[in-house]
């Protein structure tokens, strides 16, 4: 069986256990974070909009709902479940780095708010990159929060860094030229 075949498996198996048992949130974050790894995207909005109601304060699933919503184009909600999951768990770099995301991808959709959205994404990376700064996509999303932003010699200094950590990132070398 390959890896897509166990995941599969593993979707289907938390499926029918969410059938069993609707109330357990460990089942409903479960299935969620199998059918986002698989791209049932829809099926994750679900089951983890139930886990968080389930459980309003399960961090993980909170990050994994805003992480959905983002990659179904409506980052402007994830940015709430986000800031949600950063609150309770201050510790978790990938938290931030989604956040960061969300916010300059919602900046994006709302011009109107777009300026405050983009300092925000900013400072966001950064807390991101305090928590793991040997991270080069943390890097290279601060370099790009920093171009949207106008501020295009912090970014180039940032892109550097990043080229610096990996020679080969195509987007901070393109950003860069």
């Amino acid at each position: 069986i390959t890896t897509i075949g166990n995941t599969t498996v593993l979707f289907l198996s938390f499926d029918k256990a969410v059938d069993w048992r609707p109330s357990e949130f460990r089942h409903q974050h479960m299935l969620g974070l199998v059918a986002l790894e698989i791209g049932r995207m829809e099926k994750a909005e679900a089951a983890l909009r139930n886990c968080v109601d389930l459980h309003p304060n399960n961090a993980a699933a909170l990050r994994l709902l805003g992480q959905t919503l983002y990659w179904r184009d409506n980052a402007s909600a994830g940015v709430y479940f986000l800031q949600r999951a950063v609150a309770l768990n201050p510790l978790h770099a990938d938290a931030y780095a989604w956040l960061a995301r969300s916010l300059q991808r919602h900046g994006r959709e709302r011009n109107e708010t777009q300026r405050k959205t983009q300092l925000q994404a900013i400072e966001t990376w950064r807390q991101a990159l305090a928590f793991a700064p040997e991270k080069s996509e943390y890097l290279r999303g601060l370099g790009l929060a920093y171009s949207e932003a106008g501020q295009s010699d912090e970014a180039v200094g940032v892109f550097e860094q990043t080229i610096s950590i990996h020679p080969d990132d195509g987007v901070a070398l393109g950003n860069l030229g």
